[in-house]
């Protein structure tokens, strides 16, 4: 029993390692990143057995996951910050969802993106089977379109019901989308992504998210599937940058959106995440679940103070 206490603390202990030391360029860590949040409190039940049959160093040693645990989650809980946005701002409400190139179920998940009511979808792993579902039930309410559909998880969208201005930009293997949208007098430029996720290639993820917090600077969100939760230092060192997500603002830090549909565990981590800047607020947010995709979309509802230039 005190053999598997102290290969439990210690196992502990090298993942606070690797999120003390800022490394998570290699895919078995980064996958054990995200599970941070649920491991690292199992160093609880260590601390207190080891410390009622008086192993007192053990239960030294499996307090340090314990900090590290705080260490983590106390920002994201800190992030939430009043709304103040004048009443008269112009608001926004965007959609984003990872909709699943081989969803078994694309009419079904076109049918929740219609019916969510959102004036601008982003759209990752969008596939030209999915675009002529969403185009035959609400084409005609979009009619300003970027689009990138590809028949593989690197399509991508953004349809608007404002006029839209922009383009591709290339992001590693996969491209992003660079659109302003148009609302009256005022503008939001957003930038929506997908990422190479860390399962695949560790090194190419972490450096993309190190080229959009560069690209992202004359940005006013950044929005989509980063493959990155709050507990990767590649992501952390993204917000760092200046942004905070819709979710920490609103205090829902721990709201989750992955995995969703027809897999063996439950959610468990978020990464997919609206950026946002001072200037552009979230006045709500909610979650759309999405038929035979493995991820949960969500709106958010975007106060925008930021002067068309």
């Amino acid at each position: 029993m005190l053999a598997i206490g102290w290969a439990i603390a210690l196992s502990l202990v090298a993942l606070s390692v690797t999120q003390w030391v800022g490394f998570d360029r290699w895919r078995p860590v980064a996958v054990l990143q995200s599970l941070s949040f649920h491991a690292l409190p199992w160093a609880a039940l260590v601390a207190v057995v080891a410390g009622a049959v008086g192993r007192w160093s053990l239960a030294a040693v499996a307090t340090l996951p314990l900090l590290t645990w705080a260490w983590l989650v106390i920002p994201a809980i800190r992030a939430r910050r009043p709304i103040n946005s004048p009443d008269d701002s112009p608001r926004l409400r965007v959609f984003f969802g990872n909709m699943l190139s081989e969803n078994p179920k694309v009419p079904a998940a076109m049918e929740a993106v219609a019916a969510c009511g959102a004036e601008v979808l982003v759209l990752t792993e969008f596939t030209p089977a999915m675009h002529t579902e969403l185009v035959e039930r609400c084409g005609d309410r979009y009619p300003h379109r970027i689009e990138d559909v590809r028949p593989n998880p690197a399509g991508i969208a953004v349809w608007s019901v404002h006029p839209l201005r922009g383009s591709t930009v290339p992001l590693s293997d996969r491209p992003g989308i660079d659109a302003t949208v148009v609302v009256g007098d005022t503008s939001l430029r957003l930038l929506g992504v997908h990422t190479e996720p860390p399962t695949m290639r560790a090194r190419e993820w972490s450096r993309e998210l190190g080229e959009i917090g560069d690209l992202a600077a004359e940005f006013d969100m950044v929005i989509g599937d980063f493959n990155a939760a709050r507990w990767h230092p590649s992501f952390r060192r993204l917000l760092a940058c200046g942004w905070i997500t819709a979710h920490e603002w609103l205090g829902l830090w721990w709201r989750n959106s992955w995995a969703h549909e027809g897999r063996a565990f439950p959610l468990f981590v978020r990464i997919d995440h609206a950026l946002l800047r001072d200037h552009v607020q979230p006045i709500s947010v909610h979650e759309v679940p999405l038929p035979g995709s493995d991820h949960r979309g969500f709106v958010v509802i975007v106060s925008v103070s930021r002067p068309t230039t």
